[in-house]
């Protein structure tokens, strides 16, 4: 059993469980501070859409009190690395900023092996057509700057 899987049943099962729906761009607010820093990361990452896509969910463990999203080996890459040095995340106290940076650089070899995600039809609409699989070089992988 995976280790996410796990974690999910043993947090469900003190927790309960509790379907929350996927949020939209409308159903929070961010500042045009915060808003034009995802935007330019978007585009920094090879963003093609007028918009930068701001959904989110489905969650990977939810229960009635909190919602918990994983990163696992697919997200520590180049691309996630980009978004880590925004300046949103020198605002978000108690997040480990500087191990994440760390992580992306040590274990991007994993993510090329654990990733079977390349590119998807919804990664390639929001981002450049990726390179083949596994060539970093130019466009990259679309799927890896979804996650990121």
């Amino acid at each position: 059993m995976k280790k996410e899987n796990i974690l999910k049943q043993i947090v469900l099962q003190e927790y309960g469980e509790k379907k929350h729906p996927k949020l939209t761009k409308n159903q929070f607010s961010l500042s045009s501070e915060l808003y034009f820093e995802v935007e330019r990361i978007y585009k920094e990452l090879g963003g093609t859409q007028e918009e930068p896509p701001l959904t989110f969910g489905p969650w990977d463990i939810s229960t009635p009190k909190f919602i918990i999203e994983l990163d696992e080996e697919n997200h520590f890459n180049r691309y996630r690395l980009k978004t880590l040095n925004s300046n949103i995340y020198q605002s978000i106290k108690g997040f480990p900023l500087e191990a994440y940076k760390q992580f992306c650089e040590q274990y991007e070899s994993r993510c090329r092996k654990f990733g079977g995600y390349w590119k998807s039809d919804s990664s390639e609409n929001l981002f450049m057509k990726s390179n083949d699989n596994g060539c970093l070089n130019g466009a990259g992988s679309s799927r890896w700057k979804q996650r990121a």
